[in-house]
């Protein structure tokens, strides 16, 4: 009977264990839970300094590998952005919610070591469409690993027969993006 109570109390011990034993894997697993948001905020953080037009900011969103290149140009990250971030006269900036930093759709966050991958809705030019991110903790901080370019897009159409372009500048993910993206909106009428 004692050797039934013994092995009983063992397997409830074990079980208890799973959770969690001692206070060095509690903090373990309670800094684990922050790092999740923090990665979250990361992106979050890079989109409000776009929005917010921070140049400086943004440029230290990203990996200084990934900073270099974020206009197709060579110098320094700010001096290569300040044309698209530069106000445009009789142009207002109209955020819908889903476009806001608190609108992304973050999920799918793991890390291991100073490596993480997400996945993330980015407003333009589809808010339901994901990117799938990488980032890389530098000095503590969170930074996009993710090769990302600032691009010129023109949007286009034609009003009483006459073709008609805005243009404004994204970000885009990946390896391969032009430096010119064109696109038509549907015949107005």
């Amino acid at each position: 009977m004692m050797q039934a109570i013994r092995g009983g109390l063992a397997a409830v011990a074990m079980v208890l264990c799973l959770g969690g034993c001692g206070a060095r894997a509690s903090a373990t697993s309670s800094a684990g839970r922050r790092e999740g948001p923090a990665i979250a905020h990361a992106v979050r953080q890079t989109l409000a300094d776009y929005i917010r037009r921070d140049l400086s900011a943004f440029c230290a969103d990203f990996t200084p590998e990934v900073a270099a290149h974020l206009v197709r140009v060579e110098s320094t990250c700010e001096a290569d952005l300040t044309p698209a971030f530069a106000p445009h006269p009789g142009q207002e900036e109209i955020y819908a919610p889903s476009e806001r930093p608190n609108g992304l759709r973050i999920s799918h966050v793991r890390w291991r070591g100073i490596i993480a991958h997400l996945t993330s809705t980015w407003p333009w030019p589809d808010i339901r469409k994901t990117v799938k991110l990488r980032l890389q903790r530098i000095h503590g901080r969170w930074l996009i690993a993710t090769p990302t370019h600032v691009v010129e897009e023109r949007l286009c159409n034609r009003v009483f027969g006459k073709l008609s372009c805005r243009t404004f500048y994204g970000v885009r993910f990946g390896v391969r993006v032009p430096p010119l993206i064109v696109s038509m909106e549907p015949n107005q009428q």
